[in-house]
Order: structure tokens, then sequence, then C-alpha cells
């Protein structure tokens, strides 16, 4: 077992503990990195209320969802059953919430509420 000793009082104050640092990191957290920090997340995260039933019982009317925008920056690869939003292409003011069905090169048909891929 180990006691700690004291110090007695030749213990100095460091830079990182004079109160015109913690000022200054205050200063530093108010100013810079919170309105910054709040741009990144308005940029990179988006929340959406499911307006419709069409994707139940995965999302069901009414759910939030908050959706991650930085996939499309970081060059991640969709997969099929992977939920996207995306501009309706006829109305781009308009954006939809879908499953990925179908993958570039795959023919889809969809018969009798039947999904098929190939």
């Amino acid at each position: 077992m180990r006691t700690a000793r004291q110090q007695g009082d030749r213990y100095e104050l460091t830079s990182s503990n004079k109160w015109y640092a913690y000022v200054s990191f205050a200063i530093l957290c108010a100013f810079v990195l919170q309105p910054t920090g709040s741009k990144l997340i308005r940029y990179m995260t988006q929340a959406f209320r499911i307006p419709a039933g069409s994707m139940a019982p995965t999302l069901l009317i009414g759910d939030q969802v908050l959706i991650d925008k930085s996939i499309s920056w970081n060059g991640a690869v969709l997969q099929r059953g992977d939920i996207v939003v995306f501009k309706f292409p006829e109305d781009e003011t308009k954006e939809f919430i879908k499953r990925i069905i179908g993958l570039p090169g795959e023919t889809i048909l969809i018969r009798n509420k039947t999904v098929y891929v190939n």
C-alpha cells in the first residue's frame, strides 16, 4: 500500500493553473468552438419527421429521425437495404426517404407488391 505525502509550501502554479488561462479557454469555447461546432453539426446532420407510411413498419408516420449527411462526403458505398434521403427529381423542394432495393446495373420488377431484382 502506498500513501500520498504532502508537497508542503513548495508548490508553484503552472501556466495552465493561472486564472487567465481559464478565462481564455472559456472565451475560446464560447466564441470560436461553439459556433463552429453548431454549424458543422447543421451541415452534417438533419432532423426529419416521417410524413407518410410508405416506409412502414420500419419508419411510422410521425417518427422523427436524424440523418447523417457526412456519408455523401466520405465516399461510403451504399448497399441494398440502406435508407437514404434524396431530393425528389420533379420538385427539388421535397425530400424523400426510401430504402435502396436496386444497385447500378440491376433490373427491378415489382409485380403484385413483390419486388424482383435481376
